[in-house]
């Protein structure tokens, strides 16, 4: 007794046409999920660098702000310490001067 191929066949094709269609649309469906993650994902990301180079741009300029009250009051000691250099130096001339005055007046004494 022969089985009737061609009917099963056209039944299955009936069922796995549908049945196709709806596992490709689940299948996109899944993937434009899958997209729509990935773009959140990397928006979240973008968002967080973004946070994270603002933050960094605050840092540097208090940083900026600091090195540069540093370097002032650095250049203000180099300033106090020229001062007092210069005190100095006025002050050893006038010792010297004084000692060559009461060399030459020892000389001058000791000649007469």
């Amino acid at each position: 007794m022969a089985i009737p191929i061609l009917p099963i066949i056209g039944a299955i094709s009936d069922l796995a046409s549908p049945t196709w269609e709806i596992y490709r649309k689940a299948t996109e469906a899944k993937r434009g999920k899958r997209d729509e993650q990935a773009k959140e994902a990397l928006a979240k990301r973008i968002e967080e660098l973004e946070d994270s180079a603002f933050e960094q741009t605050r840092v540097l300029s208090e940083l900026s702000k600091d090195l540069n009250d540093f370097a002032q009051a650095i250049q203000e000691e180099i300033a106090g310490y020229q001062k007092r250099e210069r005190r100095l130096r006025a002050a050893v001339y006038f010792a010297l001067a004084v000692g060559l005055l009461s060399l030459g007046i020892s000389v001058m004494a000791l000649l007469k």
